[in-house]
């Protein structure tokens, strides 16, 4: 169950279905997006990459030593629950795993799942 707000899928936070957004950016083309946000509301546009305002430090290679230890069915659960997000913003939880991992959801696992969150009338 979802408690903390920022677990919860975009997809419900933003009502996705009610707006009709005309600008989307995603964190891992932030500065490239940014650029265009900026020349789209007529503002002066900056060189972000010399300041380096969006680096965390984290890659992808850091993400996929992280999702590795997670074990099948969570992951699983992850992509059921996230899975709007995921079409919406062009992801695949599969491209943060190393590369002998796959992802193998059971139709009773996501039947439970189903179930668990029209209960809970979380989606």
């Amino acid at each position: 169950i979802i408690k903390d707000v920022h677990w919860y899928p975009y997809s419900k936070l933003c009502y996705t279905c009610l707006f009709k957004y005309n600008f989307i950016g995603k964190y891992e083309t932030i500065e490239e997006d940014l650029g265009r946000l900026l020349t789209y509301l007529g503002l002066e546009s900056k060189d972000w990459n010399n300041v380096n305002y969006f680096r965390t430090g984290k890659t992808r290679e850091h993400y996929k030593s992280m999702y590795s230890s997670l074990n099948n069915q969570l992951l699983c659960t992850l992509k059921y629950v996230y899975r709007d997000d995921f079409k919406l913003f062009d992801y695949r939880l599969e491209d943060y795993l190393t590369d002998n991992i796959t992802i193998t959801c059971s139709p009773s696992h996501e039947r439970q799942l189903r179930k668990i969150y029209k209960k809970l009338n979380l989606f």
